[in-house]
């Protein structure tokens, strides 16, 4: 690959890595692609693709022939490589899921995985090595979220400081030194308005079991709402107009029961937050030149797709956004509620913490 075809912006490379997840999705590719896929920067390829976590996933294509004739061939071994290592990494992370229920189920707790973790047991991807996970997400039931801290305590977990759910949605990380991650115990799924959409407590009344796995697994419709939920107000991508790529990949491979996708728009029309879930899914489909079958999208959700499109394009206009999000996030967190500025003000005495957090906002400026 010369020189010259080094020289190109980041929204051409950004087209290149939307035309390589269409690929791993199993969408069609056209000679025009090819040519986007020829001038791409590998370098800018492994940037976007890592920061979206989708680079195992894109490591499905790397054999494929005619990515060998349009991609560069170091660009095609780190793919496959990254695909190699989070395959075994997974089967890790399974090993770890069944050990947990197993002490959770003892006790007599039940347990339901989330996101990831879901994948783990009930797949969508096509493949173990497609999905990368950060951490193991349960849910619990709220009463009983202090003895499922224990039960993984006796068995070697840990955690910093003592959990207080009070407020949070989630107890503190629980790390093991034989597990490569880390375990969150949920009570509930998501914060106002979020929790409309998805309550714990229908959560676990709906949940389903898979096989022989004693984790369960939410219903379809829950599943689904969920990933919009955690993407849009969770993470507060919404907000900041942004999308990972890696939620656009879940959402293709969750979305095709039309009976669901017409629930999970149901819920969210009623929480009066339907442009929220439509702009999420008008992004999907412009970034996998695609369709769903639903109702038309409103100006809000146009809107607000054309500007995270944007923001996808230009890294600083996201970097901006990120930053006034957060500080306006903190100082409104500081002032509306007691209990988080009570936790605010402990970090603030622990260095290590707030070193921790300013690290990970660093990363994520950098990335983006």
């Amino acid at each position: 690959m010369g020189p010259e075809a080094m020289i190109v912006s980041r929204e051409e490379n950004l087209q290149a890595v939307f035309i390589l997840l269409r690929a791993a999705l199993q969408r069609p590719v056209s000679e025009r692609d090819y040519e986007i896929l020829r001038g791409s920067c590998p370098k800018q390829l492994v940037r976007i693709t890592s920061t979206h976590g989708i680079v195992n996933h894109l490591g499905c294509v790397a054999n494929e022939e005619w990515a060998r004739d349009v991609l560069d061939p170091e660009f095609l071994l780190f793919l496959s490589a990254m695909r190699e290592r989070n395959a075994a990494r997974n089967v890790r992370l399974s090993s770890q899921l069944s050990d947990a229920a197993v002490q959770l189920h003892k006790a007599g707790i039940q347990t339901v995985a989330l996101k990831g973790g879901a994948e783990l047991v009930d797949p969508v991807y096509p493949d173990p090595a497609d999905r990368f996970l950060s951490d193991l997400d349960l849910l619990v039931p709220r009463n009983r979220i202090d003895e499922a801290v224990k039960t993984l305590e006796d068995v070697g977990y840990t955690s910093h400081g003592k959990p207080d759910i009070s407020h949070q949605i989630h107890a503190p990380p629980l790390w093991h030194e034989n597990w490569p991650t880390a375990i969150e115990l949920h009570a509930s799924l998501c914060r106002a308005p979020g929790d409309d959409i998805i309550p714990a407590n229908a959560v676990l009344n709906s949940a389903r079991r898979v096989a022989d796995h004693l984790v369960m697994v939410p219903a379809p419709a829950d599943r689904m709402c969920h990933l919009i939920v955690h993407a849009q107000i969770r993470s507060s991508r919404f907000a900041g107009h942004w999308i990972l790529l890696r939620d656009v990949a879940d959402f293709w491979l969750l979305h095709w029961r039309e009976d669901v996708l017409a629930e999970v728009r149901s819920r969210f029309s009623a929480a009066d937050l339907l442009p929220m879930m439509d702009g999420f899914v008008d992004v999907a489909e412009k970034i996998l030149d695609s369709s769903t079958s639903r109702q038309e999208t409103c100006d809000e959700a146009r809107s607000w797709s054309q500007r995270t499109l944007q923001h996808l394009a230009n890294p600083n206009a996201r970097r901006r956004n990120h930053l006034l999000g957060f500080m306006l996030h903190y100082i409104r967190s500081f002032v509306r509620d007691k209990e988080l500025r009570r936790k605010y003000l402990r970090d603030l005495r622990r260095p290590r913490t707030m070193l921790a957090i300013i690290v990970n906002h660093i990363r994520t400026l950098r990335a983006y």
